[in-house]
């Protein structure tokens, strides 16, 4: 299960690393327009050299593109004005995300074209790389997988991005406002729980795809109420008022969630783990491996003989 609901996972090699590296350094003096409302002004940077000030702007796209669609997630690696926003999981979701991040990919590729220096070019270079990929995962797993949603993962996790030692306290209150948006409380909303039902709903009866795994499944409703139990100890550690009701309203809404998954989902969830060529070969480069999976398992016969 991903962090984050949509999320990209993790990366530990190569480009990847590069790219994690980068984005917060592209941050110092960046901020993040929002459709819902206007990001929070940028704390005055430090004097950088002027190809950074201009990997600075030319990230924004990238920026701007993650943030629409995972705001915690780029609130938690330094987006500014964010924190108020939850995930988007509104219809035709996988959809809306690959033609954002293709056409942030065919953006910073015109960009490319007009940058001079090295340095410059070898991160926009980096950043189209990246939204190419996110546009290729979102179509592998629209072809290949039921949709699949940890909502008491994502709930707990919006609100721990919020809640630690290392977030300033004027920042505390939005776990509040993220909470209520997460339950539908707010005007506008609707409750997180019933927007991932209606994502998977939409395609259960679709041949051919891929169900979660049972095991996998199965640990995720055993923990939903360790992760809400997880929030209400943030929000007394962290003394947040007006968090109990949301929270109180997710419980509920993310048990019929979960009984939805137990009664619709779990008696076709899949024992076999392996994946499609293509979808593996798409979630082997998301970790930076670019070795073609008949290649990859080649060389794994190879060294085992050896």
């Amino acid at each position: 299960m991903n962090t984050y609901v949509g999320a990209p996972s993790g990366a530990t090699i190569s480009r990847w690393s590069r790219l994690k590296a980068l984005l917060p350094a592209l941050l110092l003096g960046a901020t993040v327009a929002s459709a819902q409302e206007p990001a929070a002004p940028a704390e005055p940077a430090t004097r950088q050299p002027a190809w950074i000030a201009k990997s600075n702007a030319e990230a924004q796209i990238l920026l701007d593109t993650y943030a629409r669609f995972f705001p915690e997630m780029a609130g938690e690696i330094g987006v500014a004005g964010v924190d108020n926003r939850v995930a988007d999981l509104g219809p035709a979701l996988s959809d809306r995300i690959r033609a954002a991040f293709t056409a942030a990919a065919r953006e910073l590729d015109e960009r490319r074209a007009v940058v001079r220096d090295p340095r410059v070019v070898q991160d926009l270079e980096i950043l189209r790389e990246d939204a190419l990929l996110r546009a290729e995962i979102e179509t592998a797993n629209q072809r290949y997988l039921l949709p699949g949603f940890d909502v008491a993962e994502q709930v707990y996790n919006g609100v721990r991005a919020l809640l630690t030692d290392q977030v300033a306290k004027e920042r505390h209150p939005a776990a509040a406002v993220r909470l209520r948006r997460y339950a539908g409380l707010e005007e506008g909303y609707t409750p997180i729980a019933v927007l991932a039902e209606a994502r998977v709903r939409e395609q259960l009866g679709t041949i051919g795809l891929l169900f979660p795994l049972r095991d996998e499944l199965e640990q995720q409703l055993a923990n939903s109420s360790l992760y809400l139990d997880g929030v209400q100890e943030l929000l007394d550690q962290y003394k947040v008022k007006d968090g109990d009701k949301p929270l109180k309203e997710l419980r509920l809404q993310i048990a019929a969630y979960d009984a939805f998954l137990q009664r619709e989902v779990l008696p076709k969830a899949r024992e076999e783990f392996r994946l499609p060529t293509e979808l593996y070969a798409v979630r082997l480069r998301e970790v930076g491996v670019d070795i073609p999976p008949a290649e990859l398992a080649a060389r794994a016969r190879t060294a085992f003989m050896e």
